[in-house]
């Protein structure tokens, strides 16, 4: 028998090991390169009239049949950086009760508990690189928070997985025997990406790309410091009626409030010294890509990649929206492109990045909507009851929650560079340019102002 018995025990605990998507890989080199906590994804939900113990073991039910949960990830030992799917491996979940002390103890307790579970942080080659904890917050009022790396999953892959969860709580609640279904394993879409070898790709990006050798910047923002802290968050929240109207506004245009949101990003962006040409970094799914059953899958698709926007002031609203609309278009085609490939294959340095900031946009349903099951609200979420934090190594991202009743635009800066106040001033901008926009889509972009009539 060959190897060690040490080698074959570990053998044994695998159920799967395989190379790093490119994606991944990229992921995984800014994790080496950063400071402890990129890359750490925290989620909060308020859930009502719980059974604790079962929800529990609905977790871990769930957690044992997610391939992807039980991962670790090794590039020390490996002539390639590895993804192994380990066979038994435990849930770690912390139970408290916080519901007998006094209301502002308990607030300052969570964010000091919030604090300390993100420097805390993973250890990428020891799983699990998620944890669960349940907090009873009052009464009939718990604070569920889940931790995880994102190297594992992405936000596309939430509603999955809080579908399994909920059914096996409802099976648990009835008594049942919980049936979980299949899912394809994410090993599926590493193998099909390994096929994908098409010098197309590369022909696409280095068109897309020509010409842009400047990439811009935010000027207000280069000497500002902000000790003591390593990033600042500030949040706004847009009226539901303005809402509304939005969705209302995108659907007359053929597109998406994603889209929208990216036309007022791009004008923000070319007013604070992006000029005529300008590169900002969105979010994909990267579940366009043609791979079977992709939709189903729970891992890390989604991918950062550039958008070029090429504003004019005697271009009119309308015609903006619909060259976006065109442009995602062909970038979902290739969404699965690396990061790192599209920096090579870009006109600039290997150390100039294409851009800075990053937009994300999320609707309702990726936030696991309602956490409800079979027998009615017995585990009430709503997206109003979510917190996230979500680390990125961008030095300004914008994230955007649509619900049905509101949009929730959260913008992070690093905290080295920006301040609150520069921070409440571009989400006042951006809804500002929203206001504007749905006065008149024909509006030539000269005619749209960053200030408010009272400024």
């Amino acid at each position: 028998m060959n190897g060690t018995l040490e080698d074959q025990q570990h053998a044994l605990q695998l159920e799967d090991s395989y190379r790093l998507t490119p994606v991944q890989e990229g992921m995984l080199v800014s994790v080496l390169r950063a400071e402890g906590g990129m890359f750490f994804q925290q989620m909060v939900l308020d859930l009502f009239h719980l059974d604790v113990d079962k929800y529990i073991e609905a977790w871990r039910q769930v957690f044992a049949h997610t391939p992807v949960w039980r991962s670790s990830f090794h590039w020390q030992d490996s002539k390639e950086p590895v993804q192994r799917i380990h066979r038994a491996v435990e849930l770690p979940v912390q139970v408290e009760d916080w519901s007998k002390e006094e209301p502002e103890h308990r607030i300052s307790k969570l964010k000091e508990f919030l604090q300390q579970d993100r420097r805390r942080g993973f250890q990428l080659d020891q799983p699990p690189l998620i944890r669960l904890a349940v907090i009873k917050w009052e009464p009939d009022h718990y604070k569920v928070i889940k931790s995880h790396h994102h190297l594992l999953m992405d936000r596309w892959s939430a509603p999955l997985v809080m579908q399994d969860i909920q059914q096996v709580y409802a099976a648990l609640l009835r008594g049942q025997e919980p049936r979980l279904r299949e899912r394809p394993a994410f090993r599926n879409y590493v193998d099909w990406l390994a096929e994908r070898n098409d010098g197309r790709v590369e022909v696409f990006w280095k068109e897309y790309l020509k010409d842009f050798v400047e990439p811009g910047g935010l000027p207000a923002a280069i000497e500002v410091a902000h000790p003591g802290s390593r990033f600042v968050v500030e949040r706004l929240t847009l009226p539901a009626e303005t809402t509304r109207n939005l969705a209302r506004f995108a659907r007359l245009h053929q597109t998406t409030v994603g889209v929208v949101l990216e036309a007022a990003w791009a004008v923000l962006l070319s007013r604070w010294g992006h000029g005529d040409d300008v590169v900002f970094g969105s979010t994909f799914s990267g579940r366009a890509s043609g791979c079977p059953e992709v939709e189903q899958i729970v891992g890390l698709f989604i991918n950062a990649l550039p958008v070029r926007v090429r504003p004019r002031p005697e271009q009119r609203l309308g015609d903006l929206l619909q060259e976006l609309q065109h442009t995602h278009g062909l970038l979902q085609q290739v969404d699965f492109t690396a990061p790192a490939l599209v920096q090579k294959w870009s006109n600039l340095p290997a150390d100039v990045p294409l851009f800075d900031t990053l937009v994300t946009f999320v609707s309702q349903s990726l936030m696991g909507g309602r956490n409800e099951d079979a027998e009615g609200e017995r585990a009430g979420g709503s997206p109003e009851s979510f917190h996230s934090l979500n680390i990125t190594n961008y030095s300004l991202s914008l994230m955007v929650v649509e619900t049905k009743e509101s949009l929730l635009l959260e913008l992070t800066g690093v905290a080295q560079h920006y301040t609150s106040g520069i921070l409440m001033r571009l989400l006042s901008q951006l809804a500002r340019l929203f206001e504007q926009f749905l006065d008149d889509s024909d509006q030539l972009l000269s005619e749209l102002s960053l200030m408010t009539p009272q400024e």
